[in-house]
């Protein structure tokens, strides 16, 4: 098998990043000027890495984000919808403490560290992960350097699901990745291992 490295990089910042509302995979919203920096910092960094394939989730704040280390690369970039964000349902473009409120079920389990179905309708952290890891090996299993653009939850979900980890609970060890910033897992003959998580330019 050869030998891969995969990174994986969060999107820049948007508006509804820095006003606390949830986005998932029902809001296609654009980067920031704040994002918009945030990546091209990021990327000169990334493209030192030489990546021999570019992925990105089709949302335009994942594709925008891509571009800045693309135009770096001059790589081609593929688009994998299995890379999108969580499906919030009706919670997209609530707050947090809106959605304790409406929820309590959900505030209880989310304390617990459990699983449970984003916005009645959407989908669980755990089903995320299984789509994301899918993509990712996919991805991987031509050798090399691949970087993946995509999201915090996405890929933080997909990380313990190429890890072997199999509840929310394990998951939730994984801090929540900043805006921008990347992890890098390597394949080795043991499986995955995480190598670096949450680094950030500068």
């Amino acid at each position: 098998m050869a030998l891969t490295r995969l990174i994986l990089w969060r999107h820049g910042q948007t508006q509804w990043n820095a006003q606390g509302w949830f986005q998932g995979s029902n809001a296609d919203i654009e980067l920031s000027q704040t994002g918009l920096d945030q990546a091209r910092a990021a990327a000169r960094h990334l493209a030192s890495l030489a990546p021999d394939v570019l992925v990105s989730s089709p949302m335009a704040r994942a594709t925008q984000t891509c571009t800045a280390v693309q135009a770096l690369t001059e790589q081609q970039r593929h688009i994998d919808p299995r890379l999108t964000e969580i499906d919030m349902g009706a919670w997209s473009g609530l707050t947090l403490d809106a959605v304790r409120a409406l929820d309590p079920a959900w505030a209880k389990a989310h304390d617990l560290s459990e699983d449970y179905r984003y916005g009645r309708t959407g989908e669980t952290s755990l089903e995320v992960g299984v789509r994301a890891s899918a993509a990712m090996r996919d991805w991987a299993a031509s050798g090399g350097t691949v970087l993946i653009v995509s999201h915090g939850l996405s890929i933080r979900m997909g990380v313990a699901n190429l890890l072997g980890w199999t509840t929310y609970a394990q998951a939730s060890v994984l801090t929540v990745m900043g805006n921008c910033a990347w992890s890098i897992l390597t394949n080795t003959r043991r499986g995955w291992r995480l190598d670096v998580w949450n680094a950030a330019a500068g």
